[in-house]
């Protein structure tokens, strides 16, 4: 009925002569629905003056009229029946999406019918995409058997080898990492569809680890101030306040393509590649309640909150599987949790450079000792002015075998001097350290003949008591 009656106000004004037949017609419509206008004869269809003026000077009656209008008129008039009546409100939808032969189509018919009845455009912004095309860039075709059944994509076709099964998250990766605002066409083959998987595999390891990393874990009992948390798990909350603050920006500007090339960024390298090879240790071998301990599990609940949350328009059935095993699953919903702005105070520049210091160390010394080989040596650090404040904020003994420097560095042991040899900033000297590997916490922290590190021969004997 809408469209009938958009067409009425479009016409009344303009053809003023005929206006009882249009209100006549609009109601007939209304009433009866589109087909009456077929159904009808010519008598049933005119205003009853109008059929009274024809019959009493004995005029033909005018031809009722068979041609279709215009096919996108149904759809371009749509905005009347979802966004309401133009009397009662303002009628103007946030966005329209569709792809890009839509210009001349349903974005150009909703412009022309809302522009005419009210003078202004349907929609506030539109979102365009492209085309889906195959491995090779065609446009798919049954002719050239390149299509590709989303259905298969997401449960698999009957040859699993040929056609496996990647699930909906996959797809709706694949979808968002290609789909950006623009013409360009969306290529999907086996190839891309397997890169989409590994990428949400890769990131659902990390989700469960960050998951097991705070099981038992309690963080409304738990939970310290910022200040007190380590200087590392400080700058990881300060990376994730970047990380949250330009994810959801991208967002805000419909550019999802950047949301998930972020994402990968964020939780692979800051993430799992650098944050929880540093945090392992301390993890897993320090006491439960151990104030190094209670930290980083504050970090990483703080992480995994977080990350749930940027993750979950885009990877919901994954969202809703480790919200499962969330330790507050019964009071956190994360399909319920907004987008909250987080603690200014998490953004630190000023540690973060210090940080970004010690981050060159660590490169220098892995490009020349792989981690591996690095996890067994003593390394010497001379550094001057900032680079030698930036490790001192990490380890304030000259020698010591259990600092944050030592976790940042993975090394079983730091002796850190003072010097003033500014071309360079720092220099790097490594030895075989003297220690061997201690059976509880794997470092090579141990005294010779010794099958514990102090640390751990004191944790053991604390829980034999």
């Amino acid at each position: 009925m809408f469209f009938f009656i958009t067409f009425k106000r479009m016409l009344t004004c303009r053809i003023c002569s005929h206006r009882d037949t249009i209100d006549h017609v609009a109601e007939v419509l209304g009433r009866e629905g589109g087909d009456a206008w077929w159904k009808l004869g010519v008598e049933e269809l005119l205003a009853p003056s109008k059929l009274t003026q024809y019959t009493e000077k004995g005029k033909q009656l005018p031809n009722k009229g068979l041609d279709i209008l215009d096919i996108w008129f149904d759809s371009g008039s749509s905005w009347f029946s979802v966004l309401g009546d133009p009397k009662d409100n303002e009628p103007v939808a946030d966005l329209y999406l569709e792809g890009v032969d839509q210009f001349t189509g349903w974005f150009q018919s909703s412009l022309l019918t809302a522009t005419a009845l009210t003078g202004k455009a349907p929609y506030k912004q539109i979102y365009v995409h492209g085309f889906t095309l195959d491995e090779s860039g065609r446009k798919m075709s049954k002719s050239l058997g390149n299509v590709i059944d989303p259905e298969k994509v997401t449960n698999g076709g009957k040859n699993l080898e040929k056609d496996p099964v990647y699930g909906a998250d996959v797809l709706r990766w694949w979808v968002a990492a290609h789909a950006t605002n623009n013409v360009g066409g969306m290529t999907i083959g086996k190839r891309i569809l397997d890169q989409s998987r590994e990428s949400v595999q890769k990131i659902r390891s990390v989700v469960r680890f960050l998951l097991a990393g705070i099981e038992g874990f309690n963080f409304e009992k738990q939970k310290m101030e910022l200040g007190k948390l380590q200087f590392l798990d400080q700058y990881m909350l300060h990376l994730l306040h970047l990380y949250h603050r330009k994810v959801w920006d991208a967002y805000d500007n419909f550019q999802y393509h950047r949301v998930p090339m972020m994402a990968e960024q964020f939780i692979n390298t800051e993430v799992s590649a650098f944050y929880i090879t540093c945090i392992r240790d301390r993890l897993y071998c320090e006491e439960d309640e151990d104030s190094k301990r209670v930290s980083c599990q504050i970090t990483l609940h703080y992480l995994l909150d977080h990350l749930l949350v940027s993750l979950a328009p885009l990877l919901p059935h994954l969202v809703e599987e480790a919200a499962m095993h969330h330790p507050q699953r019964e009071s956190w919903r994360v399909f319920h949790a907004t987008n909250s702005v987080l603690p200014s105070s998490w953004l630190q520049p000023e540690l973060a450079s210090l940080m970004e210091k010690c981050r060159e160390v660590r490169t220098d010394l892995y490009k020349t000792y792989s981690p591996g080989k690095a996890f067994h040596m003593h390394v010497t650090l001379q550094a001057s002015d900032q680079t030698y404040d930036a490790l001192k904020m990490l380890q304030s003994k000259e020698n010591d075998q259990d600092s944050a420097l030592c976790e940042f560095l993975q090394v079983p042991e730091i002796t850190l001097q003072k010097h003033y040899d500014d071309n360079n900033g720092y220099k790097i000297s490594v030895s075989n350290a003297e220690t061997v590997k201690c059976l509880r916490c794997r470092r090579i922290t141990a005294q010779p003949e010794q099958d514990l590190c102090s640390r751990c021969h004191n944790i053991v004997n604390t829980l034999l008591l």
